[in-house]
């Protein structure tokens, strides 16, 4: 009654955490049917939805080593200019109060 292409469609949704009543609307399919599909397909959207839950997790691990290396060489700067301007600048609180900020986030 439905071909490949709809039930393939219906995979990626529910495998993308997406309600039944949200994918009736978008593939144009009963929910009823849908239940029935989630049943018959419960293996193949649990694979799926655990290697998109590991794609997002390997995402969010590279951009969190990126966030760290990037204030990490942001707190190098920082120091650098402190050394160069001494304590008897007027700024340098400005200064001491970024270090402090970075070498907060970096603890985290």
């Amino acid at each position: 009654m439905y071909d490949d292409s709809t039930k393939e469609k219906f995979i990626f949704c529910r495998s993308q955490g997406m309600s039944y009543a949200n994918i009736a609307k978008k593939i144009k399919v009963a929910k009823s049917t849908l239940i029935k599909w989630n049943k018959d397909f419960e293996e193949e959207i649990l694979k799926r939805r655990n290697e998109h839950l590991n794609d997002l997790r390997d995402e969010y691990l590279v951009s969190e080593i990126k966030r760290v290396e990037l204030f990490g060489e942001r707190l190098k700067s920082v120091r650098a200019e402190i050394e160069k301007k001494g304590l008897g600048e007027l700024k340098i609180g400005q200064l001491l109060a970024l270090e402090g900020k970075y070498v907060k986030f970096l603890e985290e």
